[in-house]
């Protein structure tokens, strides 16, 4: 505050930064809500590359369904479209995994590579596979070993519902044990780092009756 800027991350999508002026604050938990393959993930991508690139800071990725080389293709086909690079339309991801890049996509995919990996402007950007049968602990103590190394800006779990609620904590329904995990994340987000805060961002996936609900309460 006293540089003039608000602590946490902004919004690298001009549209959003307009609706949440200020981006995301250390102690604030974001949830991407949206029904399925509308690009979430997609967005929640973008923006920890926007962080990392434009804005000089540390995200953490921990991904579910996603596996992480899969992740790290969509972060390195966003980094492509730089100017620098010389491509248009930078580097389609179904293109690099799928091995059909031409001889001049294959030189700048290296170009990118290396600058993904060694400039020494950018921020880090992990991509962490989260285990099976993981919680929003479990996270937590990976997160705190990650802390020991560098200090991270923002934390993107792609995606919270696929998490299991807390043992201690398990109740009956779908419905209490999603509540369950979204408070467990509101609470890392507000005491990480013994209370420095962190901003965590997840999607969070609505069924068709969620949409529906979601359309007649505008």
């Amino acid at each position: 505050y006293l540089k003039g800027e608000a602590p946490g991350v902004k919004f690298g999508i001009p549209e959003q930064a307009a609706q949440l002026a200020g981006g995301l604050l250390p102690g604030e938990l974001l949830m991407w809500l949206g029904w399925t393959t509308i690009g979430k993930s997609s967005v929640c991508v973008q923006w920890a590359w926007d962080v990392a690139v434009n804005q000089h800071k540390h995200v953490v990725i921990f991904t579910t369904e996603t596996l992480r080389p899969q992740v790290r293709v969509k972060l390195v086909a966003r980094h492509s479209r730089l100017e620098k690079f010389g491509l248009d339309r930078g580097l389609n991801t179904r293109d690099i995994r799928a091995g059909r890049l031409s001889t001049e996509e294959e030189r700048a995919l290296q170009a990118v590579l290396q600058d993904w990996k060694a400039n020494p402007d950018y921020g880090k950007c992990d991509v962490v596979q989260v285990p099976e049968n993981a919680t929003v602990s479990s996270l937590g103590a990976r997160l705190a070993a990650i802390d020991r190394r560098y200090h991270p800006d923002l934390v993107v779990i792609d995606y919270l519902q696929l998490l299991l609620p807390e043992r201690a904590r398990r109740e009956s329904s779908d419905t209490s044990d999603q509540t369950g995990i979204v408070k467990a994340a509101k609470r890392l987000a507000a005491t990480f780092g013994q209370g420095r805060g962190i901003p965590v961002a997840s999607p969070w996936q609505t069924n068709r009756n969620g949409r529906l609900k979601m359309k007649e309460s505008g």
